[in-house]
């Protein structure tokens, strides 16, 4: 477990208005969603954008990391929710709500996932 002694600070310059972030299990990346509509993986070692992930029509306002760091689930604005590979950015999978997605998580469990939305 990191100690305030061996923590690191890092700001990453983003080019727009940053909603959510997520960390990766092993500490070597950072996922956040912003109100331009991507997803961008971080290299948190280098502070560098390691790519830009395109497909929601409005603001992503939660991201999620998968335990593995293979995966991302992104939640919208545009009332979806998106599986993403990392090492791709492609889009593996869309699901589609009537509200705007305001918050998700991932257990360790495969095929864990919640998408929580207002009732």
């Amino acid at each position: 477990m990191p100690t305030a002694s061996s923590r690191t600070d890092l700001a990453i310059r983003a080019p727009d208005f940053v909603n959510t972030v997520a960390l990766s299990n092993d500490g070597h990346r950072a996922v956040s969603g912003s109100d331009d509509k991507t997803i961008k993986v971080w290299d948190l070692a280098q502070g560098t954008c390691e790519r830009s992930l395109e497909g929601h029509a409005f603001y992503v306002n939660c991201v999620v990391l998968s335990p593995d760091g293979r995966h991302i689930m992104s939640g919208s604005s545009d009332h979806t929710a998106k599986l993403w590979d990392i090492e791709s950015g492609e889009a593996l999978r869309t699901y589609t709500g009537d509200e705007r997605a305001a918050g998700l998580t991932q257990e360790p469990l495969p095929r864990a996932l919640c998408a929580v939305r207002r009732v």
